[in-house]
């Protein structure tokens, strides 16, 4: 570690890291390859041994093992203020976001804390945390972002010009849905940007056949550039609708329909598309505070594709709960609209996804825009209700949740249950799976706050990377062992050429144990601790991803390198 670096950090506790790094090279080990002088010489002897033994390898993989030198306390500055406090160590919070209309229609916002009862499977949970929130803007509660040094980066920045606490992302399916669709979409979408209001802050995406999932713009509140933005984009790989089919002549009209088994091939591709691409949406979107909404415009589905994959899209609710996403699925269809893509069933899948995370499927209209502002707007005041969930409730099952209220005629719209996740030790392909699924999304996760420094150091054959990591406490989770806490993620490093692909990975699992003294200082400071690694030939970039062990969140950052 650098000496302006040991005076700056703490060490805590005992590091267990041994026999848990792996080095995956793309191409075969050449002979007689030396170990890269800027890392450690037991590195170097571990790296030459492994060579040594590993020449049989079919993968061709060099694997070695990384000595994790400290484990360090640093200041990490928060980049939103939390209405609601986030316990991470033998207590979870449960929260629920509750909106609530009269029987016109009209958002309720005199609700007391008194008025609400809540039910756990038929248990009544007291609501320990209770909060109104109805979209005070941001300034009250969370500073502009702050230039970061240079070759400093990290997924907790806060934007500047962020001036709402609400935020809104639009995602358009190019995958479920004709071309035909997509263009109404388009202009339902325009003409909804120009009924929000100025301090609403916006994403929209694209979900590409060919290129999976497009960021058109990512948070904005500079409306017209959402507007150009979406304007100029012109989707690829998109079919026309039937009827459209029909109008280009003859020769479309006698296509014979695609076999059974491959229809079938590309609906389970489209849903599996629009699952992942919602997952990562939602944790992009997890450091926004607040409540924030998704706004899903497709024909969908039949549900069968649900029930089918139920696992999986079971853990993307999860994300989007924890994540406090809404889902608003909006027909692409409108009324009288062509015949789905999938067949009958489209609706069903909206408002079952919708239900689920406490959101609405709109259907059954042509003005869609103003199906999307109603959304947005009910989303700008809500109540939250929260519990706590100690470690002998964790018994890995869905809870079902039931809010009711002792006031008449009310309509509530909130999430139906959550998880109620066990410490989970998972396979370690299961691990790396989770950590590979991160790296596919062009979005920075934010599950798990980080803020990293990359420095490259030049070398033959290849250079170094000397990697500085800091995580914020309030999404590393600890587990009270005794009169000690133990942490525990998984990490994964990815480099990757100009042209997006990855020539080098390594991948770690990390252990630490604390004290008393210890465990008050990561509560308010955090986790640093410092490496090197080789840096490929060719590496443009690094796609970092940290992956909580017990609750399975994750983060992510991309970093471009920059050479001397």
């Amino acid at each position: 570690m650098p000496r302006a670096q040991r005076g700056a950090v703490v060490e805590l506790g005992r590091i267990a890291a041994r026999g848990c790094s792996a080095r995956e090279r793309l191409r075969g080990p050449r002979r007689g390859r030396r170990a890269h002088s800027h890392t450690s010489s037991q590195i170097s002897r571990e790296m030459r041994a492994v060579r040594r033994g590993g020449r049989g390898s079919r993968l061709g993989y060099t694997v070695w093992e990384m000595r994790w030198a400290a484990i360090a306390v640093v200041f990490l500055q928060s980049a939103a203020a939390q209405t609601v406090p986030t316990l991470r160590s033998e207590t979870r919070v449960v929260q629920i976001d509750v909106v609530a209309k009269d029987s016109h229609g009209h958002i309720v916002e005199d609700l007391s804390k008194e008025d609400f009862t809540l039910k756990d499977e038929d248990k009544h949970r007291g609501i320990q945390i209770f909060s109104i929130n109805r979209g005070q803007p941001v300034a009250d509660a969370t500073p502009l972002a702050q230039p970061l040094p240079p070759n400093v980066f990290s997924n907790r920045v806060t934007k500047a010009g962020s001036a709402s606490i609400h935020a809104t992302a639009i995602l358009l399916d190019g995958i479920n849905d004709y071309f035909d669709n997509y263009a109404g979409s388009r202009a339902q979408v325009i003409s909804l940007i120009g009924r929000l209001r100025p301090d609403e802050r916006v994403a929209i995406y694209v979900l590409s056949l060919d290129k999976g999932l497009i960021i058109l713009q990512d948070y904005t509140t500079d409306h017209d550039l959402l507007v150009r933005n979406l304007s100029a984009y012109i989707p690829s790989g998109m079919i026309p609708a039937p009827v459209a089919m029909e109008r280009l002549g003859q020769a479309f009209a006698s296509l014979p329909a695609p076999p059974r088994l491959e229809r079938e091939f590309f609906m389970r591709n489209g849903a599996e598309s629009a699952r992942t691409a919602i997952q990562a949406i939602a944790n992009h979107m997890a450091i926004v505070p607040g409540r924030k909404s998704l706004l899903w415009v497709s024909q969908g589905f039949p549900p069968r594709q649900i029930r089918e994959s139920s696992d999986s899209w079971a853990k993307t609710i999860d994300v989007m709960n924890q994540a406090n996403v809404e889902l608003d699925a909006v027909d692409s269809n409108g009324l009288a609209g062509p015949p789905r893509r999938w067949g009958p069933g489209g609706i069903a899948s909206l408002q079952e996804l919708a239900e689920r995370t406490g959101g609405k499927a709109y259907y059954n209209r042509n003005d869609l825009d103003v199906g999307m502002a109603e959304a947005i707007e009910d989303k700008r005041t809500s109540y939250t209700l929260a519990f706590y969930l100690g470690d002998d409730e964790r018994d890995g099952r869905f809870h079902r949740l039931a809010v009711l209220v002792n006031r008449p005629h009310l309509d509530l719209h909130y999430r139906q249950g959550y998880i109620a996740g066990a410490d989970r030790r998972m396979e370690q392909a299961q691990k790396k799976a989770e950590l590979e699924s991160a790296l596919l999304s062009p979005l920075d996760s934010t599950g798990v706050g980080i803020t990293m420094s990359i420095e490259f150091a030049d070398g033959k054959p290849r250079g170094t990377l000397r990697i500085r990591t800091s995580l914020d406490p309030a999404t590393i989770s600890l587990a009270e062992k005794g009169n000690r806490w133990e942490g525990k993620f998984d990490e994964m490093f990815v480099e990757m050429n100009a042209d997006g692909k990855t020539i080098a990975k390594i991948s770690s699992s990390r252990r630490f144990q604390l004290n008393a003294a210890q465990h008050h200082r990561f509560e308010r400071e955090g986790v640093t601790y410092s490496q090197e690694i080789p840096c490929e030939n060719g590496a443009a970039k690094v796609h970092a991803i940290i992956r909580d062990a017990e609750t399975g969140h994750v983060g992510s950052l991309t970093m471009p390198l920059k050479r001397p």
